[in-house]
């Protein structure tokens, strides 16, 4: 989806695979982060920081195009620093929540699950995205997405957590 928005936006060629370097060197930089976010902020804080980040990176872009606004090509690299930065510290924050509250003897039945749904979403959302963006545009399932990802990240900070098993 990306790079049919950066086509559908006249970025020159370069700009997706520069956008793909951004995001990992974000990544990077936020699981250099991570330790030092972790001591200072809750988890729920912490998740609720990375989701709402991640979605402005999408959304902003989207709502600038909404805006007739131009979407400068350094803008969408730092967006996307800022997306590497945002996925980087909630994948760390979710693989060090596995490991501290799963039972040691389903701790891989569960990230493994965990991971095979991730891998689901990656083929199905895309399929999503383009359906929605044949009937809408690309812009608006960016929009959509990133008000999403903001969406999860508050209610992520507004819904009690519970760190109680359930009684099954």
């Amino acid at each position: 989806m990306l790079a049919l928005f950066l086509k559908a936006r006249g970025y020159p060629d370069g700009t997706f695979g520069s956008i793909v370097g951004c995001t990992a060197a974000g990544a990077i930089i936020g699981s250099l982060a991570f330790k030092s976010a972790i001591k200072r902020c809750s988890p729920t804080t912490l998740l609720t920081v990375s989701s709402i980040l991640f979605g402005l990176t999408v959304l902003t872009p989207a709502a600038m195009v909404f805006a007739q606004t131009e979407v400068p090509v350094f803008a969408m690299l730092s967006l996307w620093i800022g997306n590497g930065f945002g996925y980087g510290l909630g994948v760390m924050l979710v693989m060090l929540m596995f490991q501290q509250y799963c039972p040691r003897e389903v701790l891989g039945t569960v990230t493994s699950t965990g991971r095979s749904l991730q891998l689901l979403l990656m083929i199905i959302a895309p399929l999503l995205g383009g359906a929605l963006s044949n009937v809408t545009s690309i812009e608006f399932v960016f929009l959509c997405s990133g008000m999403t990802a903001i969406g999860l990240g508050i209610f992520t900070r507004m819904v009690p957590i519970s760190r109680t098993p359930s009684a099954h």
